[in-house]
């Protein structure tokens, strides 16, 4: 009889341990990875677009936004990226001063 409860405990655990291993492992990569990606393939424009989805669904993404400024700086837009940097910095908030001097040191860098 402890061969067959062995047995059946085992038929329960793999399929739980498959499905476990099987979602984890498909985890959906986010936004900004995607836009890398779009990048790399020089599909700018598409990555944009992207992130200006993603940031409308999600407004606090904060890496999404920083790569979305320098994107903007990239592309030439630079009204963007200006108005992009000040959003950013409006959501960082105060006493984040460091984080939205990285933000103008990226900017400058990209004109």
């Amino acid at each position: 009889m402890m061969v067959l409860a062995r047995h059946t405990t085992l038929w329960v655990a793999f399929p739980v341990a498959l499905c476990l291993v099987g979602t984890s492992a498909c985890a959906r990569p986010s936004a900004s990875d995607r836009a890398q990606s779009l990048v790399r393939q020089h599909r700018e424009e598409e990555a944009v677009a992207l992130l200006r989805k993603d940031l409308a669904a999600r407004p606090d993404d904060v890496p999404a936004r920083r790569l979305l400024v320098r994107l903007l700086g990239f592309t030439g837009d630079m009204p963007g990226a200006r108005a992009e940097t000040e959003e950013l910095a409006r959501r960082l908030g105060p006493g984040r001063e460091h984080e939205r001097e990285r933000e103008q040191h990226e900017r400058h860098r990209t004109t």
